[in-house]
């Protein structure tokens, strides 16, 4: 009985830490891993909070591992060319010196949100980078000055995210596949 009590205790423990290890703390808010992929150039793993998910979110956090032939300042550069040259994204803060980037991504059609994204990227080895994202989801009415006013509102609090960014850890990749 003592054996099973002692089994029982220990799976209970392991059971909790692994289930706190997938997940991650941005801005006082927990994020727990809900989609994990290899694609052709390394890993993405994407955090939600608690009653979201990766279809139906407000916020998000990403963590990218990315095996490439480029160091993360000039993938940083390479990365806020393309969010320039998109006629839907503006690009809001390019500061090479920590290599992030920030921007708000207008959706085409009738979609009544747009999204405001920061990334960080770090390299982690002679071939590879790491990069982290927190991105918000901003949501406004059918008018034009409503959307205007979301927006500003998204770049007045650019600033913080993009601190919060810098002054936060990078975290571990998930190597496996999880979610849809």
């Amino acid at each position: 009985m003592f054996k099973k009590l002692i089994l029982f205790v220990f799976l209970l423990f392991f059971g909790i830490n692994c289930a706190s290890a997938n997940c991650l703390t941005y801005d006082n808010e927990k994020y727990c891993l809900a989609f994990s992929r290899k694609n052709k150039i390394g890993y993405l793993n994407e955090y939600v909070r608690k009653n979201e998910t990766v279809h139906n979110w407000t916020k998000m956090i990403g963590v990218y591992y990315y095996e490439i032939d480029a160091d993360a300042k000039t993938y940083t550069k390479n990365f806020s060319e393309r969010i320039r040259s998109q006629e839907n994204q503006m690009l809001i803060t390019y500061l090479q010196s920590v290599n992030l980037v920030s921007f708000d991504i207008v959706p085409r059609g009738s979609k009544k949100y747009f999204e405001y994204d920061v990334f960080r990227f770090e390299d982690l080895n002679n071939s590879a980078i790491i990069g982290l994202q927190f991105t918000k989801r901003y949501k406004f009415q059918d008018t034009k000055e409503s959307m205007k006013a979301t927006l500003y509102k998204s770049v007045e609090k650019s600033r913080r995210y993009e601190n919060l960014l810098i002054n936060t850890p990078m975290p571990k990749i998930v190597k496996k596949n999880i979610g849809e």
